[in-house]
């Protein structure tokens, strides 16, 4: 009897284990992918590159997403995509290396996390992302309420960073950034409602650089400082919103150049100018008022 029970209890043991096992096996087995819906962009100055180009910049974009580690695309783009990716795609951050493979078939990728919790930290990323567009109005603001919407939810929500070198995806996840990642995720959040925008490296009289961004609003280019408006004001006005070359200069910045390297055309449109003396603001009907000065209210037709 007692040799009966014991086979009994060992065979139950066994499945027990079993079972555990095969729990355990299935999870590990069982590819952890990330919700990813947001769009692949790219800094507007390189529109004019060619489609297989982007197309090649979309394919590495997705296997970062999803973590593969090889992708198969023309290694003869591979320069201009990596400008592409080191410009335009916050979560490249989460990439140590690209090196193009030995018989030329494709980019092999190397990564700083392993699977969980890379695939955590894309979920994250498009979570908080699409919180800002909603926080923002994405989907029943004109584009021009959203460019004000985005400019005024940076420069009120985000901090100044230790970190001088900090990117813009640890800008979105820790809400802490430095001139050049706040107008990275201004221009990424524009870019995610088809608004053209530039990223503008500017440079002092003592050659010092400072980010900057430039926007398209109603096919006028004007420049944008959302850092600055945090530190001077904790993100309450406008001042630094819709600048021109001869407002910059009055800040201090003596050149500015895209990441290429181009040196932008003229931006000298004054529809914002209000702004430059702004003590409050607000969006209604279709109109930005701004009030100025004294008191007066400036309205500024939005589109």
């Amino acid at each position: 009897m007692k040799k009966i029970l014991s086979v009994v209890l060992a065979i139950s043991l066994a499945a027990t284990l079993f079972c555990a096992c095969s729990k355990s096996n299935s999870s590990n087995d069982t590819p952890q992918t990330a919700d990813f819906s947001l769009k692949y962009t790219y800094d507007t100055v390189y529109y004019d590159y060619d489609s297989s180009i982007f197309h090649a910049y979309e394919e590495v974009c997705k296997a970062v997403i999803n973590r593969d580690s090889d992708v198969r695309v023309n290694t003869g783009y591979f320069n201009k995509v990596q400008q592409l990716l080191y410009t335009s795609f916050p979560l490249n951050a989460l990439v140590q290396k690209y090196s193009v493979k030995d018989d030329d078939s494709g980019i092999s990728i190397s990564y700083n996390y392993e699977q969980a919790e890379h695939v955590e930290k894309v979920n994250l990323f498009n979570k908080k992302i699409l919180e800002i567009e909603k926080a923002c109005n994405i989907s029943t603001a004109s584009k021009e309420e959203y460019v004000i919407n985005v400019y005024h939810y940076i420069s009120s929500h985000i901090k100044q960073s230790k970190n001088v070198a900090i990117n813009s995806f640890d800008t979105v996840l820790k809400g802490e950034g430095s001139s050049f990642s706040y107008a990275n995720v201004f221009e990424y959040l524009l870019l995610q409602n088809d608004i053209d925008a530039y990223h503008i490296i500017g440079a002092d009289a003592s050659d010092v650089s400072w980010g900057l961004s430039a926007a398209a609003l109603d096919n006028k280019v004007y420049y944008f400082d959302p850092m600055t408006e945090f530190l001077n004001n904790g993100g309450k006005s406008l001042y630094y919103f819709g600048m021109t070359d001869a407002d910059l200069k009055s800040e201090g910045i003596k050149s500015v150049k895209f990441s290429n390297n181009g040196v932008p055309s003229p931006v000298n449109d004054k529809r914002f100018a209000a702004c430059r003396k702004c003590e409050k603001w607000e969006i209604k009907n279709r109109c930005l008022l701004v009030t100025v000065n004294g008191g007066k209210i400036v309205k500024i037709a939005l589109k």
